[in-house]
């Protein structure tokens, strides 16, 4: 529920947060924030700390696909958004 509530937050947010920082830094953060998340995971030994953990990784998770998206829609034709669906499908959620 804390990664669902996240991914939540991130969604509405994503817009503002790529007007204001640009689609390349919106990607890095979201990378890193999952990726930091992803290694608390990890190393956590304690059910408090995957719930903290749970927090950047909901709300990285989906920054990263919104930004990606809005950019790929106004940017290339339509086949490569296909092509972006198709392989973010991969991604681990």
């Amino acid at each position: 529920m804390i990664i669902a509530g996240g991914t939540i937050i991130s969604s509405i947010m994503s817009d503002k947060l790529t007007r204001k920082l640009g689609t390349g830094l919106v990607t890095a953060i979201s990378v890193m924030m999952t990726a930091v998340a992803l290694f608390g995971f990890s190393i956590s030994n304690s059910f408090i700390l995957l719930c903290l953990w749970a927090v950047p990784y909901g709300l990285g998770a989906v920054a990263v696909d919104a930004a990606l998206n809005d950019y790929v829609a106004l940017d290339y034709a339509s086949s490569h958004m296909s092509w972006r669906i198709a392989f973010g499908e991969l991604e681990p959620q």
